[in-house]
């Protein structure tokens, strides 16, 4: 990036004299020239063209030089350790290529549910399938892989769950109708 794409210029007509740090300060006043600094240098710290990269923390403005022989990054701001690779707190045990996927699951998952909310919806705990329950029994079979399973706590069987209503020692004992949809 040039050196010339942060200059700022007098915003009168036909001026365009480069204005002066004290000008700007003077202008803006020194908090919100500060904020103008601190926007332009996070603009610069951007772009491709340059070999600077902010830290990948929560709030951590720490500016480091990646490595060419280290795919890993210790911030001596916020004191974690960081995968280059994949822009993130380092992923010990391990790949990249499988981290993303976890994180990709989860990106999907978390999507569904908020897009989701709480509606009377959950996923079949053998294939995944969206299930729907409005009112009635807890015991439910998928439509898709047609497994029996327990809609409060999706305990499953491969014909019928009748029964675990009735078992004394499950969370589900007497709760095959309930009103409340969960």
């Amino acid at each position: 990036m040039a050196l010339n794409a942060f200059k700022l210029c007098c915003p009168y007509d036909k001026c365009n004299v480069e204005c002066l740090i004290r000008d700007i300060v003077s202008i803006l006043g020194f908090q919100q020239a500060n904020r103008l600094a601190l926007i332009a240098f996070k603009i610069y710290i951007r772009c491709p063209q340059n070999d600077l990269v902010q830290c990948f923390g929560n709030d951590c403005d720490q500016v480091y030089r990646p490595s060419t022989y280290s795919s890993t990054y210790l911030c001596d701001q916020c004191m974690k350790i960081y995968c280059i690779p994949c822009k993130a707190e380092y992923h010990f045990g391990i790949t990249c290529e499988q981290f993303q996927q976890l994180e990709k699951e989860r990106k999907e998952k978390a999507l569904l549910e908020k897009n989701l909310g709480k509606l009377p919806f959950k996923k079949c705990p053998k294939c995944q399938t969206l299930i729907e329950k409005f009112a009635g029994c807890n015991a439910m079979k998928c439509t898709q892989c047609t497994i029996a399973f327990c809609w409060q706590c999706l305990f499953t069987d491969d014909n019928d769950v009748h029964y675990h209503f009735n078992d004394e020692k499950s969370s589900c004992y007497n709760h095959c109708f309930d009103v409340d949809i969960k």
